[in-house]
């Protein structure tokens, strides 16, 4: 598809060199006065900023949270994680940040102002979002707002308060709300710009962290201020009627076809890292990627997923265990069998690229259950680097997740007129029948509570999305779901274990749980979570550098 933003090699020109336009400039000097002189430069000064978006590879992962295994072990949870030399996400989030202030400080130049007004807002959003990511990860941190010199006192300045951040970012997004145009104004050839829809979101994002952290985290945060932020912003995007659930035209894999081709500029999207088969600007993200990488759900999040009929499986008739290594795959969440590859299926990977039957992936670190939301699943996507499925980093779900946490954490409740417009549109997209619908009265009867049935929704809607790991840590329950053993499939439990010995040979004798007979890829013993983690800590070279940041706490 025709898109200015597919033209991300070409974008960066203005932040190393322009030859054509300064050929006789100093090559090192980003923010040459002698450029910024038409909308056309800021406009592909704007575009460099989209290549910042995280790809399928940064965005499919829930590294370090309960529902993700990776084969190398969980260094949060395992104690492993140890204060740097020198901390490599700092470092390059302060450099993006530079790049959006030479282009802020040069587009609000009255000279050129009203040309530069929206890619200004552009890079407005683009800095918060990398504010966003920086506060998420260490709290407090410094709030750089121009570009900076060798001499600048900035470069020595302490860390911002995180309340300051934060009302730094929705000040930021307020004010460009009122600037960008709505998604549905973009002409096809601005399609994937930033917009009022994006501006939006991330407040709602923000707000929703911020108002959470500081309940959860007892931070003296003013909650319902936040709240009514993430409030006034999800109502915004939902009422303006933007945005929609996808639909597939196969109406049955809705969900994993979204994270597919089909789901590329849908109305489900918001903000994504685009791909385009014609200008060669495409991915490598085939049916083995992220497994390659080492990742598989655990049995956690395995057994989180309803059954059919809207209730966990320690409550529902219909979960039943006969020892057959296919009976945790009847009558579930139809997401189940969208988002983890499904035993015996056609599902290719190189594994059984010969037709073979799928047989699922163990080894006593990586427990079995292979994950196929994002992955294409065919022969002919298999590292050949030509795929062009979208990676999403906002969409309309998130929205409407947001939304239903947002008024249960203001009110203590919500109405089953708001439970249908979040959690029941989610669950009767994914497939399941209105019977299953979550409702005041179906909680009540069936002894489930609300919060719980929000975060459950929201932890396997949007699985293997990033959200997991900021999740736990903003509700404060680290703790408790990652300071115990990780698990794959049911081994020895049922007639998985003489499957593999068959279909495979020789004898597989892994180590499993006792009680349930699951592979146990991460035991116990090997769990050492400390509160400190909650945040990370900045490197010794930063702080060497400028000792008034100071470490973060508890390291």
């Amino acid at each position: 598809m025709r898109n200015t933003i597919f033209l991300l090699m070409t974008a960066a020109v203005m932040f190393t060199a322009c030859e054509k336009e300064l050929d006789l400039s100093p090559k090192d000097k980003l923010s040459s006065a002698e450029y910024w002189k038409t909308a056309e430069h800021f406009e592909t000064g704007a575009n460099a900023f989209y290549r910042n978006l995280p790809d399928i590879g940064a965005i499919a992962v829930d590294h370090n949270s309960d529902i993700i295994k990776h084969a190398d072990g969980n260094t949060i949870s395992q104690g492993l994680n140890t204060i740097p030399a020198s901390n490599g996400t700092w470092n390059a989030a302060y450099g993006r940040i530079r790049q959006r202030n030479i282009l802020i400080e040069r587009g609000n130049d009255p000279d050129v102002q009203e040309i530069a007004k929206r890619y200004v807002a552009e890079a407005r959003w683009f800095r918060v979002y990398e504010y966003f990511e920086l506060y998420k990860k260490f709290g407090d941190v410094p709030l750089i707002l121009r570009p900076l010199d060798t001499g600048s006192e900035e470069l020595y300045a302490p860390r911002a308060p995180r309340t300051e951040v934060v009302d730094f970012m929705l000040n930021e997004l307020n004010a460009i709300i009122e600037i960008l145009p709505k998604q549905s104004d973009l002409p096809e050839k601005e399609w994937g710009r930033v917009t009022w829809n994006a501006a939006l979101a991330l407040k709602s994002r923000v707000a929703l962290f911020e108002a959470t952290w500081g309940r959860y985290h007892q931070t003296g945060a003013n909650v319902s201020r936040y709240l009514d932020e993430a409030l006034s912003a999800s109502n915004a995007l939902i009422n303006s009627g933007e945005h929609e659930l996808f639909y597939s035209s196969d109406r049955k894999r809705s969900y994993y076809n979204f994270f597919m081709e089909e789901g590329n500029d849908s109305k489900e999207q918001i903000v994504a890292r685009r791909y385009n088969r014609e200008l060669e600007v495409t991915h490598s993200y085939g049916g083995d990627a992220i497994n390659g990488y080492g990742l598989m759900f655990n049995s956690s999040f395995i057994e989180a997923l309803l059954c059919r009929d809207g209730l966990p499986i320690d409550k529902s008739p219909l979960y039943q265990q006969t020892g057959d290594w296919l009976d945790e795959w009847q009558n579930r969440d139809p997401r189940m069998r969208q988002m983890v590859v499904v035993p015996d299926s056609a599902y290719v990977i190189f594994r059984n690229i010969d037709g073979q039957p799928y047989l699922p992936w163990i080894t006593q670190e990586q427990g079995g259950y292979m994950i196929s939301k994002w992955n294409v699943g065919t022969k002919e996507a298999l590292n050949l680097g030509k795929n062009v499925n979208f990676a999403h980093e906002i969409r309309y779900a998130e929205i409407l997740l947001n939304h239903v946490e947002a008024l249960w954490e203001k009110h203590g409740s919500v109405t089953d007129e708001q439970l249908n417009l979040t959690i029941n549109a989610i669950r009767d997209r994914a497939g399941f029948h209105s019977s299953a619908f979550l409702t005041n009265g179906f909680a009540t009867a069936h002894n489930l509570n609300i919060r719980n049935e929000i975060r459950r929704e929201r932890m396997v809607e949007l699985a293997v999305e990033g959200f997991r790991y900021d999740d736990i840590r903003r509700w404060k329950i680290a703790e408790q779901v990652l300071d115990k053993p990780l698990m794959g499939v049911p081994f020895k439990s049922t007639n998985f274990q003489q499957i593999y010995q068959d279909r495979l040979g020789g004898e597989w004798d892994l180590v499993c749980d006792p009680t349930t007979g699951r592979i146990i890829t991460q035991p116990d013993a090997e769990n050492r979570w400390e509160e400190k983690n909650y945040l990370l800590p900045i490197g010794f070279n930063e702080i060497e550098l400028n000792p008034a940041l100071e470490q973060t706490v508890n390291w």
